[in-house]
C-alpha cells in the first residue's frame, strides 16, 4: 500500500492580540487535539487543533488544520487503527502546520511561535488521537 499527502488545508484560524509587545509570543501555553478522519474509500485526514495563549492574556491563537492522505488501496479499519494511520500520517503533516503558525505570527509583526516538539507514539499510546467516522 503507498499513502501520499495530498494537501493541507487550514479552516479556522483565529488571533487575537491585546499589545503591540513583538515578545508575547514567548513562555505560551500550548494545547494540542489530533483526530483521524476516515472520508472515502481510500482518503484520510489527520486533523490538528492547536491552541496557543499567554499567562497575561494578551496573546491568544486558535487553529485547526486538515491534512489530507490519499492511499493506493481501499481503506480498511486495521489501517485506520495502525501506527501509520495515527502515528506516522500526523508526525508527516505537523511539520506544514508548525511553519504556518511560525510564518502567520512573523508576518504578524510578533516573533515566530516555535511549538514545542510532539510525541505522537506516547499520544497514541495514551490514546489521545481521536478517531472519528
Amino acid at each position: 500500500m503507498q499513502i501520499r499527502l495530498i494537501d493541507i488545508q487550514f479552516t479556522d484560524v483565529e488571533c487575537h492580540v491585546k499589545t503591540s509587545d513583538k515578545a508575547i509570543t514567548a513562555e505560551l501555553d500550548t494545547s494540542l487535539v489530533v483526530g483521524l478522519v476516515e472520508k472515502d474509500g481510500n482518503q484520510f485526514a489527520v486533523i490538528f487543533e492547536i491552541g496557543l495563549s499567554n499567562k497575561r492574556k494578551t496573546f491568544k491563537f486558535k487553529v485547526r488544520a486538515s491534512a489530507h492522505f490519499e492511499s493506493s488501496e481501499k481503506l480498511t479499519e486495521d489501517f485506520i487503527n495502525s501506527p501509520f494511520a495515527r502515528i506516522n500520517a500526523p508526525a508527516i503533516a505537523f511539520p506544514y502546520v508548525r511553519a504556518f503558525i511560525s510564518n502567520f505570527t512573523l508576518n504578524c509583526g510578533y516573533n515566530p511561535v516555535m511549538l514545542p516538539s510532539f510525541n505522537f507514539v506516547e499520544m497514541a499510546k495514551e490514546d489521545s488521537l481521536v478517531s472519528k467516522g
